[in-house]
């Protein structure tokens, strides 16, 4: 009995532990815990006379998520781009514009500037807004090389100066 009990245990593996914080956990024993479901919400209930605690599976939010507290950037970029139109927090672009903030907050100005064509796409105005950014960080050099040229996105006047002003400086 005890060897077939432990075959069957050992085909199941741990995917996941979290820890709960049970207000009063010390105070009562394991018959004091119920554990309840809805089955059309997928939502699980582990109550104790004190507190109850709300289980629901995860979604494509919560991934991106984890991935973007723990700076993988790349990653989560890679997720919304399959996983788009699952996505109810998070946009690719949202993400992508998060990435060029720690690049720059990193100092990572190249890898900020390349990134920018892939983020940005053929959207002046945040085009604008970066280009702002690198200039106040004194790298227009690092996004010169990435600024939309053609007839039909370019962006004002103005910035394709103020780029060949810093280069001529």
């Amino acid at each position: 009995m005890v060897n077939r009990m432990l075959y069957t245990c050992l085909q199941f593996h741990l995917v996941s532990t979290d820890l709960l914080s049970v207000r009063g956990h010390e105070e009562h024993g394991p018959k004091e815990y119920t554990l309840e479901h809805l089955l059309e919400d997928k939502h699980y209930f582990i109550m104790s006379p004190k507190d109850v605690v709300v289980g629901k599976p995860r979604d494509e939010d919560d991934h991106i998520e984890w991935l973007l507290q723990h700076e993988q950037f790349e990653t989560a970029l890679e997720q919304a781009g399959r996983e788009g139109r699952d996505l109810k927090r998070f946009s690719q672009l949202g993400i992508g514009r998060q990435y060029l903030n720690h690049l720059l907050a990193a100092g990572e100005y190249d890898a900020a500037g390349k990134l920018c064509t892939s983020i940005l796409g053929k959207n002046w105005r945040l085009w604008q807004e970066e280009v702002f950014k690198f200039a106040q960080l004194k790298q227009l050099k690092a996004i010169a090389p990435y600024l939309p040229c053609d007839l039909e996105h370019k962006l004002e006047p103005a910035i394709y100066e103020m780029v060949l002003h810093d280069f001529l400086k």
